[in-house]
């Protein structure tokens, strides 16, 4: 089914492409990025433009998983880091549905509520800086331009999150592949809250030193030295947190192992990899034993409807919808046509019509007694 898929996706490819297509596996770990050669030009999103030789275009999950060219592939191949702000988001994909539509619904109100209130941040840095007035107009206006970036960023933020916040209690509850098809809105969201530490920074940096630098210099650069070894911690501890906790994120996260240089956490890029490769290895065995649950689970309903399906014809019914039926018999794990075996009448006819569960129970002992 994956190479059928392939085939008719990527037909434009050049024969060598379609053969290594043809021979990858559904999750092909062993990939290797660099043969993508037909695409690598065509994904234009500037958010994920950096998954080198991937498409992140698909809409389904199923699809997404069938393709190894994909960017959920990309992600949990760890030849090459993909280097796109997407890593953060793609693990949720992998969880239940349930998990996921809570999860996104509490990771838009999160971005909606930090917007918000950072707003009111950004504005006292705004008046702090500029209580005093600055030594030189260049600095000045350096302030205000980041200080501006700092109010578009947040303001931006709070904008994109309420809309997403309402977007999915909307629809997550309804759409199967609802977050994987929001995992590019999960990047620019990614990107505006970068935008927002680095340019409060900047900010705060420059207010300082404008209202401390006219009181005293060597004061000014004691506090401006502080700030600097702040940020320094700030940045050791998250980039020891992504290498240790989440090194799959991590090693695809743009700039993190460059980071790791700079900020030495005790694990080095080598180290990283073999984390990341182990934990997309536990994620790929993962989704593999869900797709082989899920097959498993799809052909016992089959099979529920179509004992169902039979048992309604028999009653001259045969244009009956008997799928709520089978919802409800699964709802208490009578997902099998086996588990009916033992059930009366009265039981049945709970869940269906009582002349459709006698045609059940009819059809159910002939089987038996054929086998018998």
């Amino acid at each position: 089914m994956a190479n059928r898929v392939l085939k008719h996706k990527w037909r434009a490819a050049n024969e060598a492409d379609e053969a290594e297509a043809e021979n990858g596996s559904s999750l092909n770990l062993s990939s290797d990025p660099s043969s993508g050669t037909s695409i690598r030009n065509n994904n234009n999103n500037v958010f994920s433009r950096s998954l080198r030789g991937y498409s992140s275009k698909h809409v389904s999950f199923k699809d997404a998983v069938d393709d190894p060219r994909s960017d959920l592939n990309a992600f949990l191949d760890t030849s090459k880091p993909i280097g796109s702000n997407m890593s953060m988001f793609l693990p949720l994909t992998l969880e239940p549905i349930p998990l996921q539509r809570e999860r996104i619904i509490m990771l838009a109100e999160a971005y909606a509520i930090y917007g918000s209130l950072f707003i009111n941040a950004v504005f006292f840095i705004w008046e702090y800086g500029s209580d005093k007035q600055f030594e030189s107009i260049m600095l000045e206006q350096a302030f205000e331009g980041v200080i501006a970036i700092a109010m578009f960023s947040t303001i931006f933020t709070a904008l994109a999150g309420g809309s997403l916040w309402l977007f999915c209690i909307l629809n997550s509850a309804s759409r199967k592949d609802w977050v994987y098809g929001l995992r590019h809105w999960l990047a620019y969201m990614q990107v505006l809250q970068l935008v927002v530490y680095f340019s409060t920074g900047v900010s705060f940096f420059l207010g300082m030193y404008n209202r401390f630098n006219s009181i005293s210099r060597i004061q000014s650069i004691v506090l401006m030295s502080i700030l600097g070894l702040a940020a320094l911690a700030i940045g050791k501890v998250v980039s020891g947190f992504l290498a240790n906790h989440m090194p799959l994120e991590g090693f695809h996260f743009p700039f993190l192992q460059k980071t790791l240089l700079l900020y030495p956490v005790g694990i080095g890029g080598k180290t990283l990899k073999q984390r990341a490769t182990k934990q997309a290895e536990g994620l790929k065995e993962r989704l593999e034993s869900e797709k082989v649950s899920s097959k498993q689970a799809q052909a016992h309903q089959d099979e529920l409807i179509d004992l169902l399906n039979t048992a309604a014809a028999a009653l001259g019914r045969s244009n009956v919808d008997t799928k709520p039926y089978v919802a409800k018999l699964q709802k208490d794990w009578y997902d099998t046509v086996e588990s009916l075996n033992d059930l009366d009448v009265d039981i049945l006819s709970k869940y269906m019509p009582r002349r459709l569960a006698q045609s059940v129970v009819t059809l159910l002992q002939k089987d038996k007694d054929g086998t018998e």
